[in-house]
């Protein structure tokens, strides 16, 4: 697959080159959208794109900005094919010195120039890609550390929305690690719904253009007034993050209905849906997110059309909500049914839960709520969660879905009873095939992170799993433990920078995140059987 990228200031400009071609036939992936060329920067330093469609003028840093820097510190990759409402022949001439692929006017942009820009593009990253060496950062057939990254953080999200984690050290390891910022003032968690005014001629496909592109422009205009981190859940229902400047309840929770509304309206004028979002109470701590969310989704059951958006910290205070069923009671047995596979712990959740059934009789939305979270947890916790709930419900038109059609209590558990089923054969027939891949995944973060120093608590936290159980797999799927496997890798970096006679000793022991050039010193003797300055004088 093709990585690429879309740079432009405009949300109505991003969202219409996403949804103007099928990408995935043209063997595409839109790894990142970006408001601007300083934004584009990083995210093409990030993710490593191969194809950038940019706009020429842009604020902060513009296109033509953006490609300079781009050859000087990456040479011919990415390939870029520029945007501009100007047919102005300074700009093309401007652009083509920097060898992008295609020059086109918005105004004039139609599916067919645009596809053929791409292939042209295409062919371009082609021949560069086979000029490189094998192992250079822009490799199409291997997913970059970087990508491995953002969806560790997606999923480190959904551990702190459904209280996963074991304590506040673990929350603060994997956040770190994960190079997670939460140091604002004041958050909130928000649950919405899309619901849109006719999907019975709309086919998947086209359902999942709409919801994207629908969550794509949410959060370039919600962005605006808050620094926010889109959820996904599945095609229906999405979870929103909000960090917060203001610690004054009133104003922020008038600020946040403004921009609700205003979001809102934008997303009801260009694609005719209506959003319904509840918002749980502001809190300080970051660690407590899941209590605004559960207090979120308690709100969501009285969202209506005309209701479109409800605050927690608005309602009477006598006001009592039992709409959510309480996962956290499943807190270990959930993480290593889904960290591990573990077809056995995954089982018992749901023969607890269905007892709890039995002996309380909650009512509907309890059970609805509870079978939506462990659905939104395979969906987002699984790296093919999607793919796998198709499959359990492949028999059903409307597939993993078919959840919201169930009107009973019975019928709710039926569903249940079906995933549980299905889930358990899926772990049980990719067990092995799973825990190869998180040792796959790990070297891969090893080498991204190779001028660190690593650990295997600080790695096992990077993949929200125990030091113990990564400890235990990278015994059975390498042939060298965790930290003899680093030391390797960390003594083969060395020797590729010690082939440079500039390098010193003591700028590649920093350079590799050892503690001192003594004990770099010590370490590389002992595993090529000569001191590193020996190494470099034998090899110059």
């Amino acid at each position: 697959m093709y990585k690429l990228l879309i740079v432009d200031d405009e949300p109505l400009v991003q969202v219409g080159l996403k949804s103007m071609l099928n990408w995935n036939t043209l063997h595409i992936e839109i790894c990142g959208i970006a408001g601007n060329g300083q934004e584009a920067l990083d995210l093409i330093a990030r993710l490593k794109p191969h194809i950038v469609i940019a706009d020429i003028r842009m604020p902060v840093m513009s296109g033509l900005d953006l490609v300079r820097k781009c050859r000087e510190q990456t040479g011919e990759l990415p390939v870029f094919i520029m945007l501009t409402s100007y047919e102005e022949f300074e700009y093309a001439r401007e652009a083509l010195r920097y060898h992008v692929a295609e020059y086109l006017v918005k105004l004039e942009l139609t599916p067919e120039s645009l596809e053929s820009a791409v292939k042209a593009a295409q062919i371009r990253v082609d021949t560069a890609i086979k000029k490189q060496d094998s192992s250079a950062l822009f490799s199409k057939t291997e997913p970059t550390p970087a990508f491995d990254l953002q969806t560790l953080q997606d999923r480190f999200y959904i551990r702190l929305l459904n209280n996963l984690f074991e304590n506040e050290e673990e929350f603060s390891r994997q956040s770190e690690e994960l190079q997670i910022c939460l140091n604002s003032p004041c958050y909130a968690a928000a649950h919405l719904e899309l619901l849109s005014t006719d999907t019975s001629d709309t086919n998947a496909a086209q359902q999942l253009t709409l919801y994207n592109s629908t969550l794509q422009m949410f959060h370039k205009i919600m962005g605006k007034f808050f620094p926010c981190q889109i959820i996904s859940l599945d095609l229906r229902y999405w979870a929103v993050i909000f960090s917060l400047d203001n610690t004054n309840d009133k104003e922020t929770i008038s600020f946040l209905r403004n921009a609700f509304r205003e979001t809102a309206q934008m997303l009801h004028n260009y694609y005719n849906v209506t959003i319904l979002a509840a918002v749980g109470r502001l809190l300080k701590q970051p660690e407590n997110l899941s209590s605004s969310y559960r207090d979120a989704k308690q709100l969501s059951t009285q969202l209506t059309p005309k209701n479109p958006l409800l605050f927690f910290d608005e309602l009477p205070k006598h006001q009592t909500l039992r709409n959510v069923f309480d996962m956290t009671l499943f807190r270990e047995p959930l993480r290593k049914a889904f960290d591990e596979f573990d077809e056995d712990a995954l089982h018992g959740v749901f023969l607890s839960i269905f007892d709890l059934f039995e002996s309380s009789s909650p009512p509907y939305t309890q059970v609805m709520d509870a079978a939506s979270n462990i659905l939104h947890l395979t969906l987002t916790l699984l790296s093919d969660g999607a793919d796998i709930a198709t499959k359990i419900f492949s028999a059903e038109p409307d597939g993993y879905r078919s959840l919201y059609r169930q009107t009973s209590v019975n019928q709710i558990i039926s569903y249940m009873e079906k995933l549980d089923s299905g889930l358990c054969h899926i772990f049980q027939e990719q067990k092995k095939d799973y825990k190869n891949h998180i040792v796959t995944n790990v070297k891969r973060y090893i080498s991204a992170h190779i001028g660190e120093h690593l650990t295997l608590q600080n790695v096992a936290d990077a993949f929200s799993i125990s030091p113990n159980y990564l400890s235990q797999l990278f015994k059975k799927y390498n042939d060298t433990g965790f930290n003899e496997y680093c030391t390797q890798m960390k003594v083969e970096k060395a020797k590729q920078l010690l082939r440079n006679e500039n390098q010193k000793v003591y700028e590649v022991s920093e350079a590799l995140g050892f503690e001192s050039a003594f004990y770099f010193s010590k370490v590389f003797k002992k595993a090529t059987g000569m001191a590193p300055k020996d190494y470099q004088n034998h090899i110059l």
